[in-house]
C-alpha cells in the first residue's frame, strides 16, 4: 500500500469517527460506532502500515500490537451484539430513499473521469524512505487518538516516537546527500528561431 493511500485511509477513518463531519453540520446525527468496531478498524490499519517501515523491529512490534488490538476488539464485538447497542444507529425520522435526480447533461463530468489517471502529489514528489516514515509516524499519532483503549493508544504513540527518532537523522542525511540539479534549458533549433 502506498503512503498516500495510508494517509487517505487515516483521514477517512478520522472523519468517520467524528459525527459532525458525517452529515456536514455540527451536532447533526451521524453513524455511531461501537468502541470495539473502532479499535478493530485501527488494528487492521496498523497491520497494513507495519510493512512500510525499513526497521523490521518496528514492523514486528506494530504487527504484534495490531494482533492484540484485534483480539481485544473481537471480544467487544461479541459483547456488543445486543438490542440497544450502537452497531445500528438510532432512527431519526423519515429520509428520502428515492434516487437523486441528476440534471441532463451532467454538470460535473470531472467526477466521472478515470480516477486512476489522477495525479497524487505525494507519489509524484518521490519522497525518500525517511520522509515517508515521518509521514506515517504522523498517521500513527492520529490513529493513537482514535482508539478507545489508553494502553493501546500509548503504545501506538510510543512506536510513532521511535519511528520519528530513527527517521529524522536519516532524513537529514538523505536531504544533504542528494544535491538537486536544475532542469536543463531546452535547446531550440536555430533555424526554427530565425523563421
Amino acid at each position: 500500500m502506498k503512503t498516500s493511500q495510508v494517509l487517505s485511509k487515516v483521514s477517512g477513518i478520522k472523519l468517520a469517527f467524528d459525527p459532525s463531519w458525517i452529515d456536514g453540520c455540527p451536532g447533526c446525527p451521524g453513524p455511531i460506532f461501537h468502541e470495539a468496531i473502532g479499535d478493530y478498524i485501527v488494528a487492521g490499519l496498523l497491520k497494513q502500515i507495519a510493512v512500510k517501515f525499513s526497521d523490521r523491529s518496528v514492523g514486528e512490534r506494530m504487527h504484534e500490537l495490531s494482533k492484540q488490538m484485534a483480539y481485544h476488539a473481537s471480544k467487544g464485538l461479541i459483547n456488543g451484539w445486543e438490542d440497544g447497542d450502537d452497531i445500528c444507529p438510532p432512527w431519526f425520522g423519515p429520509h428520502w430513499h428515492g434516487p437523486i435526480p441528476v440534471p441532463e447533461p451532467n454538470p460535473q463530468p470531472w467526477l466521472e473521469a478515470d480516477k486512476a489517471a489522477a495525479i497524487n502529489p505525494i507519489e509524484v514528489a518521490k519522497f525518500s524512505q525517511g520522509m515517508s516514515e515521518l509521514m506515517l509516524a504522523g498517521a500513527l499519532k492520529h490513529l493513537a487518538e482514535l482508539t478507545t483503549n489508553e494502553a493501546f493508544s500509548n503504545e501506538i504513540f510510543t512506536i510513532g516516537q521511535s519511528v520519528v527518532k530513527g527517521a529524522s537523522d536519516r532524513v537529514y542525511d538523505e536531504y544533504c546527500g542528494t544535491v538537486p540539479y536544475p532542469r536543463p534549458r531546452p535547446h531550440y533549433n536555430q533555424e526554427f528561431i530565425e523563421q
